[in-house]
């Protein structure tokens, strides 16, 4: 059994957050996952705040931590 969560973050109308929490049946977390783009912060292109990212989780019998795993894009440049 695994449930979910989300989290929303929006600052002055822009969503500069959208992350989903997954769970396993202990409340370890799976995975975070982050859809939101980075915002632009002039006519350069150049980055502000934010990106995309998902990471996942593993744990061994224990419940321990056992592996990691994420990709990010654009973040916090």
């Amino acid at each position: 059994m695994s449930s979910s969560a989300r989290v929303n973050l929006t600052i002055a109308g822009t969503a500069m957050m959208t992350n989903k929490y997954q769970y396993n049946a202990v409340d370890n977390i799976l995975g975070i996952t982050n859809t939101i783009d980075p915002t632009w912060d002039n006519a350069n292109g150049d980055k502000k705040l934010g990106g995309a990212f998902k990471h996942s989780y593993a744990y061994d019998d224990l419940n321990c931590l056992a592996s990691t795993n994420g990709k990010t894009k654009h973040v916090f440049v």
